[in-house]
């Protein structure tokens, strides 16, 4: 199960079981109950469109390679 479907399954306002226990029992961490997403800002949108064309262009490099001609 992903995580997303194992946090559907806490129930927040259980009687017998904290949301502790119930993270334990579900084998999750109780962050994942807490965590929310944000979404990629534009620069970073920008910059993985950056590294996405420089990669396609060398496939062969690895991150010091592209981090260095991403600054030429």
């Amino acid at each position: 199960m992903s995580p997303g479907e194992l946090r559907s399954m806490i129930q927040p306002d259980h009687p017998k079981l904290s949301l502790s226990a119930q993270c334990r029992v579900l084998n999750i961490s109780r962050l994942t109950l807490y965590y929310r997403p944000l979404p990629a800002s534009v620069e970073e949108l920008a910059l993985m469109n950056t590294i996405d064309k420089l990669f396609t262009k060398y496939p062969l490099f690895g991150s010091r390679q592209i981090g260095w001609r991403g600054t030429v």
